[in-house]
């Protein structure tokens, strides 16, 4: 499960956000068909970038989701099904100026994200949800004295920081239940470099480096018989991203083309692992910014269909039973011309199968996506 959370602005897209899989401890049992969950946020007609509703849609059917008490602005992060509830997380604020406060929707009811026994820490933002025979998992990054920190819950328990040994800063980015083990993606810093890790249950585990690349940022996340997969992207210091993920023959690059614009950048946004099978969401991307929608199948790269331009962004990815399902948002203008990146249009979709579905023709993008089992 797992992909890129996009608030706003298209200059976030490469903000960690990816680790989607359909009924996570449950993926050996048959299903009849999967249904495609989808999440994000949705900007007014008129492009406030200032207000947004948090979005759900089933199978590219909307499905409403309860404002919280003095709702006033919000967005939708991530999404996860299990025995059939339906489970998302998101954020909203109660004024223009006010700060976002964590909320998760159980079957469309919100219930509040509590950080009482965190004193200190200012709200969560919630970057990632799975579940399983354990209830939900959230994955969450706060803050203290400027210091950014990573942090899970698991059902109704008390939410833990995740620690980074003697590194403070320990990002979260992805969770993933297997059973009762709790996985969560993230890195940390130190050094003047990033690491990428993982915890098991709160046990830090670093991730190796590919050779002559010390930054790194996580995406995703998931467990398939035993071996742990994850996905992220090396960057440079003049930003240029590669994208890469690991399993338990360690690193390895993903390849892609040069195209003129992209020049051979790229990055992922989630992993999942179905049978035999790796599935990687990802983006060839320029900037930064905004560029080309891809996947690579077992580290083959494939293009999918976008936007005017064929611009878009992959933010999230699932896969289960033979089917797959990318999250993100396409451009509806030609973003060839830099200049037309910050102000562009953009519509929520979904990739089921390959075939490309908009969700939402205002401004809009979709964060994460899950496919549920169904008998």
């Amino acid at each position: 499960m797992r992909k890129t959370i996009i608030y706003g602005l298209l200059s976030a897209s490469l903000a960690v956000a990816a680790c989607d899989a359909a009924r996570q401890d449950q993926e050996d049992i048959p299903y009849d068909h999967y249904e495609a969950y989808a999440c994000g946020t949705e900007y007014p007609i008129g492009g406030d970038l200032l207000f947004s509703t948090p979005k759900l849609w089933k199978n590219g059917a909307e499905v409403e989701l309860e404002e919280p008490y003095g709702f006033f602005s919000g967005g939708a992060t991530a999404v996860a099904e299990y025995d059939g509830k339906v489970y998302v997380g998101g954020y909203f604020q109660t004024a223009r100026s006010a700060k976002p406060m964590a909320v998760v929707w159980e079957d469309g009811r919100p219930v509040t994200f509590d950080m009482s026994s965190l004193p200190g820490y200012s709200t969560a933002e919630i970057v990632d949800i799975a579940a399983g025979r354990s209830g939900r998992a959230v994955a969450f990054t706060t803050t203290k004295d400027g210091i950014r920190y990573g942090g899970y819950q698991v059902g109704g328990n008390e939410p833990k920081l995740l620690s980074g040994g003697n590194i403070d800063d320990a990002d979260a980015s992805c969770i993933f239940m297997d059973g009762n083990s709790v996985y969560v993606g993230g890195s940390i810093a130190g050094d003047a470099k990033r690491t990428a890790c993982y915890w098991k249950n709160g046990t830090l585990v670093r991730l190796p480096a590919l050779e002559g690349y010390s930054y790194y940022h996580v995406t995703g996340i998931c467990v398939s018989k035993g071996t742990v997969y994850v996905s992220g992207y090396a960057q440079t210091p003049d930003f240029s991203t590669y994208a890469v993920y690991w399993d338990g023959d360690g690193v390895h690059a993903l390849p892609a083309p040069a195209d003129p614009l992209t020049k051979g950048f790229s990055s992922t946004s989630g992993i999942a692992v179905d049978g035999t099978d790796i599935i990687i969401g990802g983006s060839l991307s320029f900037w930064n910014l905004i560029g080309y929608p891809c996947y690579w199948s077992n580290g083959s790269y494939n293009a999918l269909s976008g936007g005017l331009g064929g611009f878009g962004i992959v933010s999230s990815t699932a896969a289960a039973g033979g089917e797959t399902c990318l999250g993100g948002y396409i451009s509806t203008t030609d973003l060839t011309s830099l200049r037309a990146i910050d102000n562009a249009p953009y519509n929520a979709c979904i990739w089921h199968n390959g075939a490309l579905q908009v969700l939402s023709h205002n401004t809009s993008t979709v964060n994460d996506v899950c496919l549920a089992g169904v008998r």
